[in-house]
């Protein structure tokens, strides 16, 4: 029995190799893993909230928003089941009830740079894009290197045609593919197609996988006639 008991691995260890698998996007061996882990410890608000991160991961929306519900039945007020019960919302269409979640949570000054971008994108799915971009700033003010929140108001910027100020955004864009990216757009935006070509080049030879990278700089070849 007692080798028994030294073989059995922890919750604390199946929830971290759970963890590993999600982050090397093996989504069953991560749901086995914590599975395994809540059956030997029980409900506990990490596990359920790191299942639910899984769920979200293979777009299982429902099953994820029941598992950071389960989370804050355990652990009220658990602020990163609350935030991913709004990316959850987000992402199945409910950005009304991910708005009122993360207000309250931001009047209760339950505040960081990852909170004001969560609220961007509900409030983006909302099509409230003023306000949106006013998150994102608000992110920004908080964590000024914080990239989904750059990312996110790059996309703002590039949409109503505001390149340099994309350029300014991502200047510190080193070792990030997608801020390069997101670079090599606001250049060829602004006719600047050479510069934008040698971002392309630098991004394949990093990020060979980069099939929008690849694809623009396609575009900008055939459009330079080479």
């Amino acid at each position: 029995a007692a080798a028994r008991e030294i073989a059995r691995p922890s919750p604390d260890v199946l929830r971290l190799t759970a963890m590993i698998h999600r982050k090397t996007q093996n989504f069953v061996a991560a749901e086995q893993d914590i599975q395994k882990s809540l059956q030997i410890g029980g409900p506990n608000h990490e596990g359920l909230n790191v299942l639910g991160l899984i769920y979200l991961n293979e777009s299982r929306f429902g099953e994820a928003a029941a598992a950071f519900t389960r989370a804050l039945q355990v652990r009220p007020g658990y602020a990163p089941a609350l935030v991913n019960l709004a990316r959850a919302w987000t992402q199945s269409g409910q950005a009304s009830q991910a708005i009122q979640l993360l207000r309250s949570m931001i009047d209760k000054a339950m505040v960081s740079a990852e909170i004001w971008t969560v609220f961007a994108s509900a409030l983006k799915e909302a099509g409230r894009d003023e306000e949106q971009a006013e998150a994102l700033k608000n992110a920004l003010k908080l964590d000024g290197k914080y990239a989904p929140a750059i990312r996110g108001l790059a996309h703002v910027y590039l949409q109503s045609a505001r390149s340099e100020m994309v350029l300014e955004l991502v200047q510190d864009s080193a070792g990030d593919a997608e801020l390069e990216f997101l670079r090599l757009q606001a250049l060829f935006d602004s006719q600047r197609t050479e510069e934008a070509l040698d971002i392309g080049r630098k991004i394949l030879r990093t990020t060979p996988e980069h099939v929008r990278a690849l694809r623009s700089c396609a575009q900008m070849l055939w459009m330079t006639d080479r």
